[in-house]
């Protein structure tokens, strides 16, 4: 008899405590920060906090299908303080959003609690080996962000070291540095080096600056680099790199004020007259658009009307910054309440939707309506159009 209860018992375990075993989770601290570092203190442990929206796919999938894994709870929880908040709902995530400045969800960040200063920084999500690994980082004091450009401020510049470092830098959008770090490393190259294929590679992923000095290169020689790695490809990166340049602009106009971005486009636009590579102009008109909205939308609406919108290919569109760009349409034209223009650009954005097949653009033009129909005050288009936004970021 007391066999048969024993191997009841082991059953039970096997099954129920088998799937107990399996619902593991981070186990995420209540959403009050004072709190929450004062424990990690206590601790001596590094705090996480996931840094979300609600609107955020990948932040979801991260909270349901990443964080409820075994391997990642059980190494969060015995190594971190956990927190999560929503950046812009939960009272200290609005506090914490001005201190740590996330520019793109999720962001995940690891914090000394005795300084309260990153020392590791990503951005994104990923699978559940790669949120393992970034955890791991973050308890290797040399080879997190903050260890890696202590390093690189002590004068470590071994070309792999560097690499890497960029590439960590993009990663956690830390846009300064990373600018600092890329552009002396092409300052360092000479010529011979800058036609290596690595090198241009280098340059497309880590270039965003059109004023620096190896920018103003490509494009002064873009024919000579056009021959070595393709006419249409050298061409197309300059073309990025404007176009986050006008994405920056745009997205900092409500910060910078009326008058500086009025100065930065302008800027832009003087830096592009001189130049001659493929699809140039349709950068300037960008630029001009940009601009005249600012200062007038009755004369912004001429260039619309004129063909800057339409009739343009999928390529050509990505160029127009107020669309394409990670910041709502609402910020780049903080000026802007006429509901006709509103509705006209409503619709343009539904035509273009038509003819699209990225996923992230239909997701950030899913965005832009959702802000037009906010200013037009229409509520329920705009719910329509943030759960269209969401349901995109799902199937990146």
């Amino acid at each position: 008899m007391k066999r048969s209860f024993l191997l009841v018992f082991l059953l039970w375990i096997s099954i129920g405590g088998g799937v107990i075993a399996q619902n593991r989770s981070i186990r995420f601290e209540p959403k009050d920060w004072k709190k929450a570092v004062e424990k990690a203190r206590k601790e001596n442990k590094l705090i996480f906090l996931d840094c979300h929206t609600s609107w955020c796919g990948p932040c979801k999938n991260l909270a349901a299908n990443i964080f409820t894994k075994d391997a990642v709870a059980d190494f969060y929880n015995q190594n971190f303080i956990n927190v999560d908040m929503d950046m812009e709902k939960d009272v200290d995530g609005v506090m914490l959003s001005k201190v740590y400045k996330p520019t793109a969800f999720p962001t995940l960040l690891f914090i000394d609690p005795h300084t309260e200063l990153v020392v590791h920084r990503v951005t994104g999500g990923g699978d559940v080996e790669y949120i393992l690994s970034i955890a791991r980082v973050a308890l290797s004091s040399d080879n997190t962000l903050a260890g890696s450009c202590r390093r690189y401020r002590q004068g470590e510049r071994s070309p792999e070291f560097v690499k890497k470092l960029m590439n960590d830098l993009k990663l956690a959008h830390a846009k300064k540095m990373h600018r600092e770090v890329a552009e002396a490393y092409f300052d360092r190259l000479n010529q011979q080096q800058l036609e290596e294929k690595e090198n241009w590679e280098l340059f497309k992923a880590h270039i965003d600056n059109p004023y620096s000095a190896i920018f103003k290169k490509i494009m002064s020689g873009h024919i000579h680099y056009g021959r070595l790695f393709g006419e249409d490809e050298v061409a197309k990166a300059l073309q990025w790199i404007v176009i986050m340049e006008l994405g920056d602009i745009a997205g900092s106009s409500l910060e910078n004020g009326l008058q500086e971005t009025e100065n930065r486009y302008q800027e832009l636009i003087g830096l592009l007259e001189y130049a001659d590579f493929q699809g140039v102009s349709a950068l300037i008109t960008d630029a001009r658009f940009s601009k005249a909205l600012l200062q007038d939308c009755g004369t912004a609406w001429l260039i619309v009307q004129n063909g800057n919108l339409y009739n343009r290919t999928e390529d050509e569109i990505y160029g127009l910054p107020f669309f394409t760009f990670y910041y709502p349409l609402g910020s780049i034209m903080p000026v802007l309440e006429d509901r006709v223009i509103l509705t006209e650009l409503s619709e343009i954005i539904n035509r273009i939707k038509l003819r699209c097949t990225s996923m992230p653009y239909l997701a950030r033009l899913a965005l832009n309506s959702a802000v037009i129909y906010e200013k037009m005050r229409e509520t329920e288009k705009a719910e329509q159009a943030r759960t269209e936004y969401e349901s995109y970021c799902n199937m990146r």
